[in-house]
Order: C-alpha cells, then structure tokens, then sequence
C-alpha cells in the first residue's frame, strides 16, 4: 500500500498542516469559482431554481466513491487507514436537523462561509461568527448532553455491511442514483422534461456529461463484479536483499514472543535514536546502520526499521540464516499491534478481539475504533487521527 501518505510516514507533522493549508484555498478557490460563496446562489437550489450546490455534491461522492473504490481494489489505497466518522444514529439525525435549519435560513454552510468572508461578503461573516458561537456554545454544554452525544452506536460500520451486500453493487446503485440526479436537477432548472434532457445529452456529440456518465457507468457497473475494496494485510515468510533471502518474522509472532518470555534473539532498532526515544519496541536496541556488529555464532538477531527494509550495504554483513527481518518494520507494528483498528475484526469472536486489545495496551497502545468500550470512545480523539 502506498497511501494514505501521512499514516505511512511519508511525511511529518508539521508539513502535513502545511498540505491541509494548501488543500483549504484549493477547495476554497473552486468553491468560489463555482459560485458556492454566494448565499444567493446556494439558496436557490431550495426553490428549485439553481441546482448548482446538489450537483457538485453529487458529482463529489461520485469522483470520491468510484476513486477510492478502485484505488483501494487495486492496492494503491489502504483503506483501512482512512478515518471513518463512527455512526451514532439519533444524535446525528438531530444534529443533522439542526445543520440544515442553519443552512436553509443562511444559505451558507461552514466552508462555504468561510469563502463567502474572504471575498468579503457580510452574510458570509455572520454566519461565521455565528458557527463560532455554535462551537463555543457546544463546548461549554457538552458535559451535560455527553452520554446522549454516544447513544444509538452503531460503531464505524458501511453500508455494505450494515445491509449485507456485495461492494460493488452498492457503488453501482450511487453512481446509478448519481447521474440521474445530476440529469433529473438540469431538467428541473431548464423547466423541461426528464426525457427531452436526456434526449439531449444522448444526441449531443461533444457532450462532456455523456462522456463523463459513460466513464462513470462502465466504473460503476464493472464494480458489480470486483468485490471488496479492502484488502487485508499480506505477510511474507521471505525477503531479497542483495540477493540473499532472509527469512521474516511477523509483528504478531514478535509481540506473542515478547508478551510470553519466549524471545531469545537479539532485536535492534534500525530507525534514528530521536524516533527510538520517542517509542522502542520492549527488549529492542537502537543501532545506526553505520556501525559494525558481530553476532555470536549462537546467537540470532532480527532487525527492522521504520516501513521499510534495511539497506543492501548493512545487510551484507551477516549471515542469512542468523538474521530475521521483522516484515513491514514499524509502520507494520503500529498498525497491527500498538493501534490495531479493531474494524477489520468483526468477524472474531470476543475471546479473540480481547486477546488483540490486551496485546495493544501491553506494548503501550490503545485500539482505534474499538466500539465496545464505552470509555475509551468517550475520551478518545475522534476525527483527529
């Protein structure tokens, strides 16, 4: 997998604020481009006469849903490592409510607020000032409204699984519901018939909707077939370095040796003495790939780094077959150990789901999305992982 970029330590913390800055002006510039800061405009699609705001929405989920299907079916993406709002049934279907009493009287939601300001449009800073308040407001009264804010849990659950289908089908059904919507509200804003619109598009040689459909309707249909996007994680027994095979060990294996007193080999620490302090596997020693070292002919080692493998040149100085690798290094460690994302288990049984949490906060960790404890959910950081 070679994204999400920021979960696989592609780059640090600080420059991912520095792409999340420069992905705000982008979606605002388009946003703006598009006329979404105008409070005018986004109002009228509530009297059915410019449907601008229900395309761009639709023609969003449509990009996002088919690209993410893909990406992930083909392995580009991960998905497990993108973050998923955990469904709190009630709560939300009043805070929904409350969100669209708020759209409906300003005409503006919070990012399109926010461009509606910088363009220095007045609505568009009551109505930001009042978002404020909102949060402020929230803030200070949340203890009081907190255990409703957890009822009806239905913990970070998809369609497909809520409902038991087939992936693929249902990105064929949104993508059908999709582009009729997309049609049907240009129809509506033109005042002619569903049929005479899609007669047009049909007819029209040079359309650019037509073209976009088709692609989007082969992606969607071809769906139906592939199956699930999430993949799970792949393990190797074996890696090549140099043209020597070194046998790997497993995070899990590593963690039940640990865990049970059974480790008997050396274990170091390839990554950098500032990333060792911060966080070290028990029992590990860090060493700079730069120095030398002997091991015992009656000793064994396993080395990792961070997510990938050691070099060429480190690795020519010991013998194969007194050398593991610990496969997937420590990225792999944190996700399946330190912060095991307890979605992917479903299908375990309790006993087994325990044994996956007792080995998390034994290395000093803490699974995400784990449902079922009612305390870790309540004074965990949601939506900032």
């Amino acid at each position: 997998m070679i994204a999400p970029f920021f979960k696989l330590g592609y780059f640090g913390f600080d420059f991912s604020l520095l792409i999340a800055v420069l992905i705000g002006f982008a979606f605002g510039f388009f946003l703006e481009k598009g006329g979404l800061g105008n409070a005018s405009k986004i109002s009228a699609q509530f009297y059915f006469t410019d449907l601008t705001v229900f395309k761009v929405m639709f023609t969003a989920v449509l990009t996002a849903m088919l690209g993410l299907y893909w990406l992930g079916y083909l392995g580009i993406i991960d998905l497990y490592l993108i973050y998923k709002t955990p469904t709190y049934v009630i709560p939300q279907l009043v805070a929904g409510l409350i969100f669209g009493i708020g759209f409906v009287t300003s005409g503006l939601c919070p990012g399109t607020s926010c461009v509606s300001t910088i363009t220095g449009r007045i609505d568009g800073l009551v109505t930001l000032l009042g978002l404020f308040f909102g949060i402020f407001v929230f803030g200070e009264t949340f203890p009081h409204f907190q255990k409703f804010f957890f009822s009806t849990s239905l913990g970070t659950i998809t369609l497909p699984e809520l409902w038991n289908i087939n992936y693929g089908l249902l990105v064929f059904f949104v993508a059908f519901v999709a582009l009729f919507g997309f049609v049907g509200a240009e129809a509506l804003e033109q005042k002619i018939s569903l049929k005479t619109r899609i007669l047009g598009i049909i007819n029209s040689k040079t359309s650019t909707i037509r073209i976009l459909a088709y692609i989007s309707f082969v992606l969607a249909f071809i769906a139906i077939f592939t199956g699930n996007p999430y993949h799970t994680f792949t393990e190797k027994s074996s890696v090549t370095i140099g043209g020597k095979q070194y046998q790997c060990i497993q995070v899990d294996e590593l963690a039940e040796s640990i865990m049970n007193r059974k480790m008997s080999s050396l274990l170091f620490d390839l990554r950098n003495e500032n990333e060792f302090n911060k966080y070290h596997i028990p029992r590990s020693h860090q060493l700079s790939e730069s120095e030398e070292i002997t091991i015992g002919k009656n000793e064994k080692a396993i080395i990792f780094t961070d997510k990938k493998l050691p070099s060429i040149e480190f690795m020519k100085k010991f013998n194969p077959q007194q050398v593991q690798i610990m496969y997937g290094g420590m990225q792999r460690w944190k996700d399946k150990i330190l912060f095991p994302d307890m979605t992917r288990f479903r299908s375990l049984d309790e006993q087994q789901k325990q044994h996956i949490r007792k080995t998390s906060r034994f290395f000093g960790g803490k699974p995400i999305n784990d449902e079922t404890n009612e305390k870790d959910r309540m004074f965990s950081a949601e939506g900032c992982r």
